[in-house]
Order: C-alpha cells, then structure tokens, then sequence
C-alpha cells in the first residue's frame, strides 16, 4: 500500500470514527484501573452490560498490587 493510499485511509478512518463513536464511560477517564476493569468485563460480556455498569465513580476494590522488584538473572539462562 502506498504512503498516499495509507495517509487517505488513516484520514477517513478517523473521520468515521469521529462521527460514529459511542459515549462509553472508560472512554471519559484516564484511570488506568477503570479502564482495565472495563477491558475485562469486555471479554466476558457485551457492550451494552458493560455500560450500564455502575463504576461512575470508582468501584470499592483495592487497587492491583504494585508488581514485584525485577529478580536478578543468572549469567547464563541456560544453567541449571
């Protein structure tokens, strides 16, 4: 595809996208966590149950954990 071609397809993609997005609730937050939640409800069920879900405001779980300190490698990942 040309550089041309993929530019006008980006364009008019955005266009459509502009003019027939839905007003879904993860889309009007920058919250890692409800946006995360929202993804894995999303797996399991359709749009329409998830947006009627009731996380307007934040749910009453904890946050996830913070990951754990990187583990030092051995020098050869191979050696047992």
């Amino acid at each position: 595809m040309s550089r041309s071609r993929r530019a006008e397809l980006v364009t008019r993609l955005g266009a459509w996208f502009d003019a027939e997005r839905r007003d879904l609730p993860w889309r009007r937050t920058r919250d890692p966590y409800a946006i995360w939640l929202s993804e894995v409800m999303l797996q399991q069920t359709r749009v329409k149950t998830v947006d009627d879900y009731p996380p307007r405001s934040p749910p009453p779980y904890p946050t996830p954990p913070h990951p754990a300190p990187p583990r030092s490698l051995p020098s050869d990942p191979l050696a047992c």
